[in-house]
């Protein structure tokens, strides 16, 4: 995937038509496993918690599975790559609007750069149900 495509990849996944129905299904999951983009979705509710991550966003954040799934937001690590702003990822992914921007996030004894994105998906009725975050990595 060429990098002046990811943006529009992304943008495209958040904005798919009855996007909550597929969230909850297998094949759609299996579906997001194969996507370079990583992607992450919690269950919208009292107590918002991670309940699905694929491979890229655990290689990405550095985490696995059973670090990530059951776990709050709180659990990610990074932070806003623009110092003016000095705000974690896992905060910054409750802010309105898509685009989140770009975080500096420790992995391996070294950092790398993502840009963000989190939306909250609603249901036929409106009703907020999940919460996608998707995060693609980008050039130092």
């Amino acid at each position: 995937m060429a990098a002046d495509e990811t943006p529009g990849s992304v943008e495209s996944l958040l904005e798919t038509p009855d996007l909550a129905h597929a969230l909850a299904s297998e094949s759609f999951k299996q579906f997001l496993d194969q996507l370079p983009i990583a992607t992450a979705v919690s269950k919208l509710g009292a107590f918002e918690k991670v309940v699905y991550a694929n491979h890229e966003f655990e290689r990405l954040v550095g985490q696995g599975h059973a670090e990530i799934v059951g776990a709050t937001w709180s659990r990610l690590p990074g932070e806003s790559a623009d110092a003016a702003t000095a705000r974690a990822l896992s905060e910054s992914i409750y802010d309105e609007g898509d685009y989140l921007g770009t975080f500096v996030i420790p992995r391996d004894g070294a950092e790398i750069s993502v840009d963000a994105w989190s939306s909250v998906i609603e249901d036929d009725d409106a009703t907020p149900v999940f919460r996608l975050v998707a995060l693609v990595e980008v050039a130092p």
